[in-house]
């Protein structure tokens, strides 16, 4: 196990009182359920036949979402489980605080799920008792992509003007995941983990991933997740 120093990336409990915020990107094709988001970036002109995008090839008749969920959990059921603490990272202002931390074989995909437990204590600034209660952050972080972001300003942007949209997508508990809108970046590490490898999974606190070179699949056991790669992005 590994002990984050401070100046971690990790998501400190306190982080969780003051409500970091995501957002959701709505698709412009049609989707029988609002509350889901698919977005796949247009394809860009070229001479030569297009690229085929990595994300899940639908299945006739199916939302995206539904078939999105069918798949990451085909994937899951078909993949290789890892021991997850071999991505495990402690947290240096709790002994039960922690997080699995897990970069893609591309390196382009940070993934991570945070458990912070519950926490008592006193302000320092007001000298008041407070209260933290338990909670679970699951998601990714991506440096590159070419699927659009909500624009600012728009009916679409939920994002808060002080923070904004990273690309990535997340998920807080066992809610449906949304696109990430945030300043920290709390699934990158400091430390030196070693990729999630495709056709692997790794499980804990009742979420599951699964590493495909089609993108990264989390499920969580309520059914919500999302399945993302460079080129699109899908929550269900």
């Amino acid at each position: 196990m590994r002990t984050v120093k401070p100046g971690s990336v990790l998501l400190l409990a306190a982080l969780a009182v003051a409500g970091l915020t995501s957002c959701t990107s709505t698709s412009d094709g049609p989707t029988p359920d609002p509350s889901r988001t698919a977005v796949v970036a247009e394809p860009t002109p070229s001479a030569s036949a297009p690229i085929p995008s990595p994300s899940p090839s639908p299945t006739s008749g199916a939302a995206p979402a539904d078939q999105a969920r069918a798949t990451a959990q085909e994937a899951i059921a078909a993949a290789t489980p890892v021991d997850p603490s071999i991505y495990k990272v402690l947290a240096d202002y709790s002994p039960e605080a922690y997080a699995v931390l897990f970069p893609s074989p591309s390196g382009n995909l940070h993934c991570g799920i945070v458990s912070d437990p519950p926490m008592d204590g006193t302000s320092a600034d007001t000298g008041e008792a407070y209260h933290v209660d338990a909670s679970l952050l699951w998601g990714c972080a991506i440096d590159e992509f070419t699927y659009p972001l909500p624009v600012r300003g728009s009916a679409d942007d939920d994002c808060p003007p002080e923070v904004h949209y990273t690309g990535g997508v997340e998920s807080k508990d066992q809610s449906e995941p949304e696109l990430a809108c945030r300043t920290d970046a709390p699934f990158y590490s400091v430390e030196d983990l070693p990729a999630l490898a495709y056709g692997t999974s790794v499980s804990d606190s009742g979420i599951t991933c699964v590493s495909r070179e089609a993108g990264m699949s989390c499920v969580a056991d309520s059914g919500h997740g999302f399945t993302l790669s460079s080129t699109a992005y899908v929550t269900f």
